[in-house]
């Protein structure tokens, strides 16, 4: 995917996103599922290798805790951010705390 990607339920197959590309969970309300949030066909949404993906929270409130995103396989992937601290744990990336405003940025 080139672009915004809005996860929804009624999606097929998952994407696979490109560089330059974002997820926008902006309107989500708890975790979202790399694998589980499509109805059915290739639930799971990939990354090209190296690419540079941007996901947008907007003025989502998060606790410390809080779990962003859930999957199955932790990525190798980087999160750089000015919004938030977060951890990436097995199941998923969780709140630390929030540093300020802005959005996530990830690395696959």
């Amino acid at each position: 995917v080139y672009g915004t990607f809005t996860p929804d339920s009624d999606y097929f197959y998952g994407p696979v996103m490109q560089n330059g590309s974002a997820i926008d969970l902006s309107a989500k309300t708890g975790a979202w599922s790399v694998t589980s949030s499509l109805t059915s066909g290739n639930k799971t949404t990939t990354f090209a290798s190296g690419a540079t993906v941007k996901l947008e929270l907007g003025q989502r409130d998060f606790a410390k805790g809080d779990k962003v995103i859930s999957w199955t396989t932790q990525p190798d992937a980087t999160f750089t951010n000015k919004g938030w601290n977060l951890e990436s744990r097995a199941d998923g990336l969780y709140v630390v705390n929030r540093v300020g405003t802005g959005t996530v940025i990830v690395v696959f």
